[in-house]
């Protein structure tokens, strides 16, 4: 068989029509509607600048390096309080969009929790005896 021409016809996204979800919208578009999957996805938006902000707070006593100790402790404890911090914002966010809590303690839960932790980081990178010598 022997074509003269030969064509394959793609349909653009345009002529489809997009169908808009939560995560495709704009924040502006989110904010006026009040569906749990849509405060799921402003949540996650509203998350991620104030997680910068927290992480890097608690940065500041995590990047303490005793010179007798050894040096990576702090990085995996860093890395293990941000993979923390991240799984709480999701689980917040599919808990907002299940219904099973409310948008405003979703937002504020997680980042006052670890915000709770900051103090008692700087604690004890400040203090002169650690935790656990407290007990003696």
């Amino acid at each position: 068989m022997e074509y003269a021409r030969y064509a394959v016809r793609v349909e653009t996204r345009e002529a489809r029509g997009i169908v808009p979800t939560p995560r495709t919208m704009p924040t502006v578009d989110l904010l006026p509607i009040d569906l749990p999957v849509y405060r799921a996805e402003l949540l996650y938006r509203f998350s991620m600048p104030f997680s910068a902000v927290v992480l890097a707070l608690l940065a500041i006593p995590l990047s303490f390096v005793n010179p007798r100790a050894g040096r990576s402790a702090n990085m995996l404890l860093a890395i293990l309080v941000y993979l923390i911090y991240n799984n709480l914002v999701t689980i917040s966010q599919g808990w907002v969009a299940s219904g099973k809590v409310s948008f405003a303690f979703g937002v504020l839960a997680v980042h006052l929790f670890m915000l709770a932790l900051l103090p008692l980081m700087f604690y004890h990178r400040i203090a002169v005896r650690p935790f656990a010598r407290l007990s003696r």
